[in-house]
């Protein structure tokens, strides 16, 4: 997973989204040797604290995938918006595999930073 590289992250929001509607984020992805079907894109999303840290967060796959040259691909889906006040999100990449138990293996997980 050393290879894989978060290269943008785009939403369609302004600033502020409604309880009910969706918002939806593309995310770029410079994913050097590894096969899309090897990785599993996420946003991770939830209410933010006082620190800017994720709290109580769940995780949404972005599964619309769509190639852009040989070795980038964008991301995208919808997160649905079901809670009010201050949220955020990140983005992770975990490994997929159906040989392994767990895909949170400390040292598999790409974080955006």
């Amino acid at each position: 997973m050393d290879e894989d590289k978060i290269e943008d992250i785009r939403s369609d929001s302004e600033d502020k989204v409604m309880i009910g509607n969706c918002l939806n984020v593309m995310v770029t992805v410079n994913l050097g040797d590894i096969s899309p079907d090897q990785v599993d894109v996420q946003a991770f999303h939830g209410l933010i604290d006082s620190t800017g840290m994720i709290i109580g967060g769940v995780s949404d796959r972005l599964g619309d995938i769509r190639k852009i040259s040989d070795n980038r691909y964008e991301f995208s889906g919808c997160l649905n918006c079901t809670l009010s006040g201050m949220q955020g999100f990140s983005i992770r990449i975990l490994p997929k595999n159906e040989l392994l138990n767990n895909p949170y293996v400390p040292g598999l997980i790409k974080w955006a930073v």
